[in-house]
C-alpha cells in the first residue's frame, strides 16, 4: 500500500451547503494532477469489468426513478403513521443517517423505527412500540438473501398479526431477479420494489433502499438528490489539484496514519457516523495478493463527551489517527445560561448569558485547534444547517471520497470478501444445529 507525504499547506473548498477545511494536502504521486475526478473513475470501472458496482455515480440525477420512488412512498403511507423498517448494514444506515439527522424537524409527518440487529429484547422493543394497524413494513436486502433480515422480518410479523384484523402491509426491496425475499414477496402478494444491480448496499443511498423510507416520512427527496447530484459534478469535473474528494483522501493515507476518526459535535449527526463508518471499514479493508492486510480503520467520536474519555488517548497517545470534525453552523434548537443565576459556582461568571450551542461550539474549536497545533491531519466540515441539501452534498462528498481510496490503494473498494467468509459461516452453523 502506497502511502502519500502531508503537504503543508492546507486547502479550503465550498460544496452545496457545506464547506470542507484540510489542515494539510497530499501530493498526487504517480497520478496526473491536472486529470478530473470523471477520468480516473471511468479508468477504475474500466480495470474492474463486471465488478464494478458504480452506478452510485449517477444514481442522484435519475429524477424519473424520484418520481417512482415518490410515488411508492405515497402508496406504501396510504392508512400508514409509521413505517418498521428492517434491514441490515447499507439497506438501512443510509436512510437512518439522513431521518436521525433531520427527525426533529416540524416537516416530519410519519415516523420510522429501524431494525437492524436480531437482538430479540431490542426487537421486542421496537415491536411494542408500533401500532399493527397503522404501521407499514419495509424489508430491504439487496441480495435478497440477507439471513438476519429473513429472521427478523418472519419474527416481526408474526409479533405483529392481528389474527383476523390482519397485520401491517408489507413491502420489499431488493434486486428484480430471482431471489428468497423476493420469491416470499412475490408469493404473498407484497409490493416489490427493485434496487439496481449496478449499484452496492453502501453505495445505494439514492436508491429506494436509502429514499423511500425518508419520502415516507416526508422529507424533501428531491432536494436531497439535487444537491448529491451537484456535488457529483462538481466532484467528476475538477482535477485531482483542486478536488476536494481526492484531497480528503490523501489527508486519510497521509504517511503513518491508520485511523479515520469522525467527530461528530451534535448528536442529530451520529447517523452519519454509522453510514460513514461502514463506507470507509468495508471499502478499505482488504488482504492483498502478497498476504499483506490493509485499510482504514474508521472511529466515530461524540463530541463534546467523547473529549472526556477519548482525548488524552488522541493528544497523548500514539500520532497515528486523522480527524474530520463534523459539526452544523445552525442549530435547529439551543439553550442558554441565563445571566445572573444564582445556580453558578464561584469562577463560571463568564459563562451567563452563554447559549448550550456556543458551548459546543467552543469545544469543537479548542481540540480542533489543539489537534491541529501538534501535527495531526486535520479536515473540517461545516453543513450551513441541518437539512436536505447540506446531507445530500455530504452524503456524496464522502462516497466520491471513498471511490478515491480506491483508487490510491489500488484495491477494489465496491466489494466485501471477508464479509461474504463470515456469512457462510453463521448460515453453516445455524444449519447444523449449532
Amino acid at each position: 500500500m502506497q502511502r502519500w507525504r502531508a503537504m503543508p499547506a492546507g486547502a479550503e473548498y465550498r460544496l452545496p451547503g457545506l464547506s470542507l477545511r484540510l489542515s494539510q494536502t497530499g501530493d498526487s504521486t504517480g497520478f496526473d494532477a491536472e486529470a478530473t475526478l470523471a477520468t480516473l473513475l471511468d479508468r477504475q470501472q474500466a480495470e474492474l469489468g463486471d465488478a464494478a458496482l458504480m452506478g452510485w455515480r449517477g444514481l442522484p440525477s435519475e429524477t424519473h426513478s424520484i418520481e417512482q420512488i415518490q410515488q411508492a412512498a405515497r402508496l406504501l403511507a396510504a392508512g400508514s403513521s409509521e413505517l418498521l423498517l428492517i434491514g441490515m448494514g447499507g439497506s438501512i444506515n443510509g436512510a437512518r443517517a439522513v431521518y436521525r439527522a433531520l427527525e426533529l424537524d416540524s416537516r416530519l409527518m410519519r415516523a420510522v423505527e429501524f431494525m437492524d440487529n436480531p437482538d430479540p429484547a431490542t426487537m421486542i422493543t421496537v415491536l411494542e412500540s408500533v401500532d399493527p394497524a397503522s404501521c407499514s413494513v419495509l424489508a430491504v436486502s439487496r441480495s435478497g438473501n440477507t439471513l438476519e433480515t429473513v429472521a427478523m422480518l418472519a419474527a416481526s410479523l408474526q409479533f405483529l398479526d392481528a389474527g383476523d384484523a390482519g397485520g401491517p402491509q408489507v413491502a420489499v426491496c431488493c434486486l428484480d431477479n430471482d431471489n428468497p425475499l423476493g420469491t416470499l414477496a412475490d408469493r404473498h402478494g407484497w409490493e416489490r420494489i427493485a434496487l439496481p444491480a449496478h449499484t452496492g448496499g453502501r453505495f445505494s443511498m439514492f436508491t429506494a433502499a436509502g429514499l423511500l423510507p425518508l419520502a415516507f416520512a416526508g422529507l424533501d427527496i428531491a432536494a436531497l438528490s439535487k444537491a448529491a447530484a451537484e456535488t457529483a459534478t462538481l466532484l467528476e469535473g475538477t482535477a485531482l489539484a483542486d478536488n476536494p474528494a481526492w484531497q480528503l483522501s490523501g489527508l486519510l493515507l497521509a504517511d503513518g496514519i491508520a485511523n479515520a476518526v469522525l467527530y461528530c459535535y451534535g448528536d442529530l449527526l451520529l447517523g452519519f457516523g454509522d453510514w460513514w463508518r461502514q463506507l470507509i471499514a468495508e471499502s478499505t479493508g482488504r488482504t492483498l495478493p502478497d498476504g499483506k492486510r490493509i485499510g482504514v480503520n474508521p472511529l466515530v467520536a461524540r463530541g463534546a463527551s467523547d473529549q472526556h474519555s477519548l482525548n488524552q488517548l488522541f493528544l497523548d497517545g500514539p500520532a497515528n489517527n486523522a480527524y474530520c470534525f463534523l459539526s452544523c453552523n445552525e442549530p435547529q434548537f439551543d439553550m442558554s445560561v441565563n445571566r445572573g443565576s444564582e445556580r453558578l459556582p464561584a469562577g463560571f461568571e463568564h459563562i451567563a448569558g452563554q447559549s448550550m450551542h456556543a458551548l459546543l461550539e467552543a469545544s469543537r474549536r479548542g481540540t480542533l485547534a489543539t489537534l491541529e497545533s501538534a501535527g495531526c491531519p486535520v479536515a473540517e466540515l461545516e453543513l450551513d444547517r441541518l437539512d436536505e441539501q447540506a446531507l445530500g452534498s455530504l452524503l456524496q462528498l464522502w462516497m466520491h471520497t471513498t471511490a478515491c481510496l480506491g483508487i490510491r490503494l489500488g484495491i477494489n473498494p465496491y466489494d466485501q470478501p471477508g464479509v461474504e467468509r463470515s456469512k457462510q459461516v453463521t448460515d453453516r452453523l445455524l444449519r447444523d444445529g449449532q
